[in-house]
């Protein structure tokens, strides 16, 4: 909404001894749209503030956003809540103006913020997920649905914690000046930690104290609440979205039917669903300022026996066409003497490797798929069940991306791979005056010329103003990648 004022002044010594001076003017905005009676009304609802943003500011069309989420979030934002003073309003609202020359992400950001609310871009639509509790859960994770490593952080570490929360928001009471909110320390974290370890946030577009200090208070709680858990699933995982809440139950790592929310989400066709799992429950969201929760154990893992390895990986790396890549992982237990190394092809054990770190080289295998089991033995001989993990050894993969570089009457080729491609491998190069049809191999051996192998290549005496083509591979003594051409 842009406003014009015009004033019209006329000089008084007496009236302004000081010169002109600044004016300041309360505005109601804009009227706005609401998807739950489809009326456009005068409204200051966090939600639909935020909706008539991407609407009106951004112009993003009806059919990319979720009206739905829309919906249910400025349903929140109008609950009614009790301040310390017996008097109630809104949960949430939005009030302020910003400078046109800002960035939209940045203010898209403090609007979130000032409503305990994130973004959402879900299947081509905007949206927004508040900071709610929407459980009991109703869909859960099972150890049959995960095809990758588990990674786990069980708590926030020292040096990203936080418990206390300072920060300023605008005072409706002293003319909408920028004022400081009560602090929201949790005396108990702070004994627990040592020290106070505060924050400083800006709510911008809040005008309530006290909806400042319900936002301080719920941020600290969810920030404290570090549970992490990522995991890839198989194609079930499709049915879970940002904002669920699922039930985690994993009995081999001792995690039995607890509450996370789907944080993070992301759908690859071929390697199945990459999800981050943050805690969540109804005692992270209780609206008591100052009152620490009470966490529930995160696991129940029996005493005794020796925990397995988590995080196994495969990296491939060619070293001297000897040296194949590396497995890693990582110990849990505190007292791992070593570790027992099994690849398994076709059901056969084919190599035992004892290893007394968290990594061995892998050599001398074949072209195939292979399955790697990895197990801790403490100084007692105890031995830990299994982390199994499923990995090939396979041909390098094609470049990503070709440099072409324009010399006089030349050109040089610098072929690019991607992060996990293989160390070793060399480039072989096929050259053209024409355009092939496609880049398969068959046709670029029978209609280009091969001139030289190596990591780049330029080609000299060639004319100007004629375009010409290479046809790049890479190779290593394990196989050769598909063609791709560069001009």
């Amino acid at each position: 909404m842009t406003i014009t004022l015009r004033f019209t002044l006329f000089y008084d010594q007496e009236k302004y001894p000081h010169g002109i001076p600044n004016i300041k003017v309360e505005v109601w905005g804009k009227e706005l749209f609401d998807p739950r009676s489809n009326r456009t009304t005068w409204s200051n609802n966090g939600a639909l503030v935020i909706l008539d943003y991407y609407r009106r500011y951004l112009n993003v069309p009806d059919s990319d956003i979720d009206f739905n989420a829309f919906k249910i979030a400025a349903d929140l934002c109008d609950e009614s809540v009790t301040t310390p003073e017996g008097k109630s309003e809104p949960r949430y609202t939005l009030n302020g103006a910003y400078e046109l020359s800002e960035s939209p992400a940045s203010i898209l950001e403090h609007m979130h913020r000032c409503i305990g609310a994130e973004p959402t871009y879900i299947a081509g639509q905007h949206g927004i997920l508040m900071w709610a509790y929407h459980g009991p859960a109703t869909l859960k994770i099972e150890p049959h649905q995960i095809i990758d490593t588990v990674s786990i952080t069980p708590e926030l570490p020292l040096s990203e914690a936080t418990n206390a929360i300072y920060g300023t928001f605008v005072d409706a009471e002293q003319k909408y000046t920028k004022t400081d909110f009560s602090p929201i320390v949790m005396d108990k974290w702070v004994e627990e930690d040592g020290l106070e370890i505060k924050e400083n946030i800006d709510y911008r577009f809040v005008t309530s104290p006290y909806q400042a200090q319900r936002l301080a208070n719920l941020y600290l709680r969810k920030k404290r609440a570090g549970r992490r858990v990522q995991l890839t699933l198989n194609l079930d995982g499709y049915a879970y979205r940002p904002g669920d809440v699922v039930l985690l139950d994993l009995p081999n790592l001792g995690i039995k039917s607890l509450e996370f929310r789907v944080a993070e989400w992301k759908f690859h066709p071929q390697e199945g669903v990459e999800i981050l799992l943050e805690e969540d429950g109804a005692y992270i969201y209780e609206d008591i300022i100052g009152k620490p929760f009470e966490r529930p154990p995160f696991t129940t893992l029996p005493t005794g026996g020796v925990a397995p390895p988590i995080n196994l990986a495969f990296m491939p790396v060619n070293i001297g066409d000897v040296v194949q890549g590396y497995l890693s992982w990582q110990d849990v237990a505190a007292d791992v003497r070593y570790n027992t190394v099994n690849i398994i092809e076709e059901g056969k054990v084919i190599q035992t490797i004892q290893v007394p770190g968290e990594r061995v080289d892998i050599a001398g295998l074949p072209r195939g798929t292979y399955r790697v089991e990895v197990r801790a033995v403490n100084a007692a001989g105890a031995i830990s069940q299994p982390t199994i993990r499923d990995f090939s050894i396979v041909a390098p993969p094609p470049p990503i991306n070709v440099d072409i570089t324009v010399g006089m009457f030349s050109l040089t080729a610098a072929p690019r791979l991607g992060d996990s491609a293989a160390y070793g491998s060399t480039f072989e190069f096929w050259f053209s005056d024409k355009k092939l049809p496609d880049a398969s191999e068959h046709e670029v051996i029978n209609h280009t010329t091969k001139v030289g192998q190596g990591q780049f290549w330029t080609q000299e005496n060639l004319k100007v103003g004629h375009e010409y083509y290479f046809y790049i591979r890479t190779i290593n003594s394990y196989g050769k990648s598909p063609f791709v051409e560069a001009s």
